[in-house]
């Protein structure tokens, strides 16, 4: 008997094929259930268990399952390859035809692992077709004939070309990939003896089957014609009609299957509009639902606020007694965009939720330690390499770790190697015998690698490494000492095995698959590696049993669900996004015509669509449709087309009913008072009350005042509250205020006689005043340039090395390395923090140390350039000289640090009067430009501060100023203000800077540049530290940007106003 049941959706058939197979147990025989999904797998499991109460003498599998089932004992699982291994073959495949100029079109891409892959899901294709490379061949001959398109052609030959390669290759190596299987099964099916006893045989669910499956029914059908075949497609209505009839349907009449149009079975019990939903969607049809019933379409400005939003229906349904977790359903098509979000907030929720969350293997902390060794050349012969190391949690042993005091011996025999110079003194010596042969096995697997030309010597060599590393233990001993939670642990000790697996798996590929006679370089073989596992996930916790689900669309095939929540119907969603292919859309409708049917786009879509009508179609009692108005990175989303259709089905006036108001982004954080279902939504409504409502229903969340009460609460209330009242006195007042930085004759520091002033201040009130209130009014922390430098500062370092280099150095043109060598050990030795590890600390060291020493060789060049052109020697007088003075800049006190200055002297040993004073600075400097548009004035500043205890110090009564420069040590680059008539002594060439000026214009540019310093010091004073028209922190990183929440539309209307007023 075979029987064909075509019915509409919600029929409920299943329930009678599954009474049928309970009833072939109880008989004594068996049955077979084939399934398209999982989920409708689990679906009849269930109902065969409530029914018969146990799974014996049964088969719920998909087709996959049964074609492995029938050639279990042909087939053994050490010939089968995967997916992985396939794309290798055909990667090594296509070196070759490529070599031999065979390839056609794909030369220029056949080493791309894109291209490998869609070939690969090509040939994988066209095996489901059933087709053989005869076949194939004969259809590329025939389409060409009447399309004569050069380009498909050769498209096509290509392809068939390495098709047939391919599958001669595994016939010579006798493996069996996949979709051989399903082949094979076919050949096989008239002795399995999986079809002893069979009663019953259920195919059900599917909305087309592959021809090679479907030659796999009619082999069982030719031979078991005893077997009572079930053919069921419960999904009859206006969308599926049209492609089910010319699919499975089709499919079905042709194997013989008689149609059963008497069948007067029952329905799910299925609420009447959804009825209408699944039952006319995609029809056509508009305006035929007048109520609303429970379908609700939902919109949000994000995913987070989308997954909310359902989590929180969610729970209400659950608190009302609306069904159990398993009564819900999520179809989302985009799971690594939605997973994250719907793990926080559902746990934030105490919801359980039934999802496996992975994440790629290939990006965890772990991985990317351990490939940066196996990647680069050994670290004791690169210290920056080296650093790397020892600062990965993962691969210094725990021990060594904790004597890292001791490891300038590390360091140390690192420059030995580096110098080929190997000291075996210091490895006797070291306290790190361990770390130091852990070093050398490193050294050893780089230097071996050339010796090596095959993937398991490659895989043995690195599996060897990370089994000397003792990663495992490490990882032990990381969550012991606390430095790595619980979910870390199982990440990372998961994260290893997943890695050594992956690398035992390219090993077994290479070997079972005959590949191992290819040469390949180390190079190549991680390259490859790298590529086959980009995609490779592991899993990061244990999915609960229980909850709610959260599936795929594709999934829905029978199953029902109380209430169906479909998640970013947006376009780029609904419909998923199509496969990559080597075949542009006009030459895909060619193959399809012509019986080659690569998931042409237009009958994918069809697909698509139906699998949206059967997702809706799941819900018995509640449909919630949601879509997002924005992407994640800003920008306008639109909804899908799918979701259109649904809407079409309903009167103006139910659409409108059914329909959520827009949630915009501002509206996150609103909240009724039943919508709180956390403690932290239950914070952000108490501050949206306090705020939005203005101080008014307060009585709305007394009931929750326990949890606000608690301490961490408390405080995190506290702080947002008081961050709210600024902004709301800054927003509300049409003037500037307090909040805005106009403090007025509020007493300040700085009015106070003994108040000093620097350089440093004057450009941060010039660059932006409101940040000089936060950090001299308010003093929440600035580093300031004239204060007394930090000694643990990496800059004052430099400036320490080079005052104690010049410091009563009477050889300053001739360069002296061992004088540096000493200070540089001597300055690092005071400032050495012993939370940094001793190897780290010695590179920084050396960094320095070269660093410095350029620097020195290009300055000592400058002074003997300035002799040899003017016969008058330069030296530095002034070295980190400190200054105070009162009188110099009106109602200022001045102080500071001038970092060098340098007098020209003569051959008698006498000060001429000139002079060039410098301003170190460690990378970038400041040019002539920003000096003479008042953005910077920390030159005019020193140079007016110094002038008379330069006069005192050295009784020069007129002193002459050749430049004012900033000098960059890191950069070695020179620039500021310099006097036209003394560049060609200051500067070789063409170097330093372009504009220059003569004696009047410079006396007149420092006077005019004295003036502003003390306007802005009278600015100060009274108190005006409002904003300026445009945020400089455009141009660099504010760290007071979240407080100040700079609005330029804010700023100019009271600026405006003041300005009037």
């Amino acid at each position: 008997m075979r029987k064909l049941y075509y019915l509409p959706i919600y029929s409920d058939i299943r329930e009678k094929i599954v009474e049928q197979c309970v009833n072939a147990l109880e008989n004594g025989n068996r049955f077979i259930y084939i399934l398209p999904s999982k989920e409708a797998m689990f679906d009849v499991r269930e109902r065969i268990i409530e029914r018969h109460g146990g799974l014996v003498n049964h088969y719920i599998f998909g087709f996959d399952d049964l074609e492995r089932e029938i050639v279990k004992d042909s087939i053994p699982a050490s010939k089968t390859i995967n997916e992985s291994a396939s794309i290798l073959i055909l990667r090594s495949l296509l070196r070759y035809l490529v070599g031999s100029r065979e390839l056609l079109f794909f030369n220029k891409v056949y080493n791309k692992l894109g291209f490998i892959e869609v070939l690969y899901r090509i040939i994988k294709r066209i095996k489901r077709l059933n087709l053989t490379a005869e076949n194939l061949e004969t259809k590329i001959d025939n389409f060409n004939k009447i399309t004569d398109n050069k380009i498909l052609y050769n498209k096509c030959t290509d392809v068939l070309k390495v098709f047939r390669w391919y599958e001669n290759y595994k016939k010579d190596k006798d493996i069996y990939d996949i979709d051989d299987i399903s082949i094979k099964a076919v050949e096989m099916a008239k002795e399995a003896p999986i079809f002893a006893n069979i009663e019953v045989l259920a195919v059900d669910g599917f909305i087309n089957i592959d021809p090679i499956n479907k030659e796999l029914l009619v082999q069982v059908l030719r031979h078991y014609p005893d077997i009572r075949f079930i053919a069921s497609i419960p999904f009859k209505n206006h969308i599926v009609d049209e492609f089910v009839l010319s699919e499975v349907v089709k499919d079905f009449i042709e194997m013989g299957f008689m149609e059963d149009k008497a069948y007067a079975g029952g329905y799910e019990v299925v609420e009447k509009k959804l009825l209408s939903v699944g039952a006319n969607l995609f029809s056509q049809v508009s305006e035929i639902i007048d109520e609303a019933g429970n379908i609700k379409i939902l919109n949000a400005p994000s995913v987070e606020n989308e997954v909310r939003q359902v989590a929180r229906l969610i729970k209400k349904m659950l608190i009302s007694g609306q069904g159990k977790v398993e009564d819900f359903a999520l179809y989302v098509n985009d799971m690594e965009l939605y997973q994250d979000c719907m793990l926080k907030i559902f746990n934030e929720y105490g919801l359980p939720i039934s999802i496996q969350p992975k994440q790629h293997l290939l990006e965890q902390p772990l991985v990317r330690d351990i490939l940066s060794i196996i990647d680069k050349e050994t670290p004791l012969k690169n210290i920056d390499l080296l650093k790397d190391f020892i600062e990965s949690k993962y691969l210094i042993p725990s021990d060594a770790k904790k004597q890292n005091t001791e490891m300038e011996d590390v360091v140390k025999y690192a420059e030995a190697l580096e110098n080929e110079v190997v000291n075996n003194e210091i490895i006797e010596a070291t306290a790190f015998n361990k770390l130091l042969a852990l070093f050398e096995k490193v050294t050893q697997f780089r230097e071996t690698l050339s010796q090596k030309d095959k993937v398991s010597q490659h895989v043995e060599a690195v599996l060897e490494l990370i089994k000397d590393l003792d990663i495992r233990n490490n990882i032990i001993s990381l969550y012991e000492e606390k430095a790595i939670n619980s979910k870390m642990f199982i990440r990372d000790m998961r994260t290893l095995d997943k890695l050594i697996n992956a690398f035992n798996g390219m090993k077994h590929i290479y070997i079972s698959c005959g590949l191992e006679e290819d040469k390949l370089d180390f190079k190549y073989f991680l390259n490859s590696f790298l590529q086959i596992y980009s995609n490779e996930t592991i899993d990061m916790v244990t999915s609960k049993a229980t909850g709610v689900k959260v599936i795929n669309p594709d999934l829905a095939r029978g199953q029902y669900y109380d209430y169906v929540f479909i998640l970013g119907i947006n376009e780029g969603e609904f419909p998923a996004p199509s496969n990559k292919s080597i075949f542009d859309d006009f030459e895909d409708d060619i193959l399809y015509e012509n019986g080659i049917n690569l998931y042409n786009y237009k009958w994918e879509l069809q697909r698509e669509k139906i699998r949206f009508n059967l997702a809706c179609a799941s819900a018995r009692k509640g449909l919630y449709l949601s879509y997002r108005t924005s992407k994640e990175q800003g920008g306008f989303i639109i909804k899908s087309s799918f979701l259109e259709n649904v809407e079409q089905l309903f009167t103006k006036a139910t659409l409108k009913e059914i329909t959520s108001e827009k949630v915009y982004m501002r509206d996150r954080f609103k909240y009724e008072e039943d919508d709180l279902m956390s403690e932290s939504e239950v914070r952000e409504a108490a501050l949206s009350t306090i705020w939005q409502c203005k101080g008014k229903h307060l009585d709305k969340i007394k009931g929750f005042l326990p949890v606000i009460n608690s301490v961490q609460s408390s405080r995190e209330l506290s702080y947002i509250n008081n961050s709210g009242k600024v902004d709301y006195a800054r927003f509300s007042s049409e003037t500037f205020n307090q909040y805005d930085g106009l403090i007025g004759k509020t007493p300040l520091r700085q009015l106070l006689n003994d108040y000093t002033y620097s350089a440093y201040q004057v450009n941060s009130y010039a660059s932006c005043r409101l940040k000089y209130f936060f950090e001299k009014v308010l003093e929440l922390g600035s580093f300031d340039e004239d204060e007394e430098l930090n000694p643990k500062n990496e800059g004052t370092l430099y400036h320490e090395v080079l005052r104690q280099y010049y410091k009563e150095n009477l050889e300053i043109e001739t360069f002296d390395e061992e004088r540096l060598k000493s200070i540089v050990t001597d300055a690092l030795a005071e400032v050495k923090n012993t939370r940094i590890s001793a190897v780290v600390f010695e590179a920084r060291k050396r960094e320095i140390y070269e660093l410095l020493k350029q620097f020195l060789i290009q300055d000592i060049d400058y002074i003997k350039n300035y002799h040899k052109k003017t016969g008058k020697h330069i030296k530095p007088v002034y070295l980190e000289q400190f200054f105070e003075e009162t009188n110099v800049f009106n109602g200022g006190k001045f102080k500071g640090f001038i970092d060098r200055l340098d007098l020209e002297v003569q051959e008698d040993g006498s000060y001429t009067g000139k002079f060039v004073m410098y301003d170190y600075k460690r990378r970038s400097i400041k040019s002539f430009k920003d000096c003479v548009t008042g953005e910077d004035y920390q030159l005019a500043v020193y140079y007016h501060s110094i002038l008379n205890k330069f006069k005192r110090d050295y009784g020069i009564k007129n002193p002459e100023c050749m430049a004012l420069l900033y000098y960059s040590i890191e950069g070695a680059k020179r620039d500021g203000f310099v006097r036209t008539e003394y560049k060609k002594f200051l500067f070789s060439g063409n170097k330093g800077p372009r504009i220059t000026m003569g004696m009047l214009n410079f006396e007149i540019l420092m006077d005019w540049l004295k003036n502003r310093v003390e306007n802005i010091v009278g600015e100060i004073k009274k108190g005006d530290f409002t904003l300026p028209y445009h945020c400089p922190s455009e141009h660099y990183q504010c760290r007071f940007k979240s407080i100040c929440r700079f609005d330029k539309y804010r700023v100019v209307i009271k600026k405006r106003d003041c300005d009037e007023g």
